[in-house]
């Protein structure tokens, strides 16, 4: 049975290869729940990029932890932790879509930075930008292919380097290098597209 999971995170990211070491070695609670903790938002961003469904990416997360806790004797060495179960939450989420024929096309998590607050007119322009804003963006990310996009949103909101992406994408770093280089040079014209459109309309 796993432990019950509490609301807050009980470490910081520099604790990790010893409660990773913990957890597998000894199965220890705390360790596994500060784990769950720790990664608990990265994993639910990102199992939104890839499936809208929140309830199901919620119970696929648990999954996830439920069979880590099962066999956590089994569980190797890894030297970065937050890599390996984007790693396996990818695999799991992916298996599932396709076991029940639900297969969901890849978008932007991404989030634009919060409006400041002023006065109703600021507020509203502010607003209005940021939609914009955010309909340009994904509208851009649609263009792109399935790697494409999951690449983006690895390296600019999971914040992954590029090694650590073709971990969790299995592929090779080259490769990743040259799928995000494609992918931002797409990106950047599809919003330099999406530019020139607004000028000519409001024009």
């Amino acid at each position: 049975m796993m432990p019950t999971v509490p609301v807050t995170t009980a470490c910081g990211a520099e604790h990790v290869p010893a409660l990773w070491d913990r957890f597998r070695q000894q199965g220890d609670e705390s360790s596994f729940l500060g784990l769950y903790n720790l990664y608990l938002d990265d994993l639910f961003h990102y199992g939104m990029s890839l499936c809208k469904d929140r309830d199901l990416v919620k119970d696929l997360i648990q999954e996830l932890f439920l069979q880590l806790w099962e066999r956590h004797m089994h569980l190797g060495v890894a030297p970065n932790v937050r890599a390996y179960l984007l790693g396996a939450f990818r695999s799991h989420l992916l298996q599932h879509l396709r076991r029940n024929r639900r297969f969901t096309r890849l978008r932007s998590a991404l989030q634009l930075p919060n409006m400041t607050e002023g006065p109703a007119l600021d507020l509203w322009l502010e607003e209005e930008t940021q939609r914009r804003r955010r309909t340009n963006l994904a509208m851009a990310m649609d263009q792109l292919s399935e790697r494409q996009r999951e690449a983006v949103h690895l390296r600019f909101y999971a914040g992954l380097a590029c090694d650590e992406i073709a971990q969790v994408m299995q592929m090779e770093v080259q490769s990743t290098y040259n799928l995000l280089h494609r992918g931002l040079q797409a990106l950047r014209g599809q919003l330099a597209y999406a530019l020139v459109v607004i000028l000519a309309l409001v024009n």
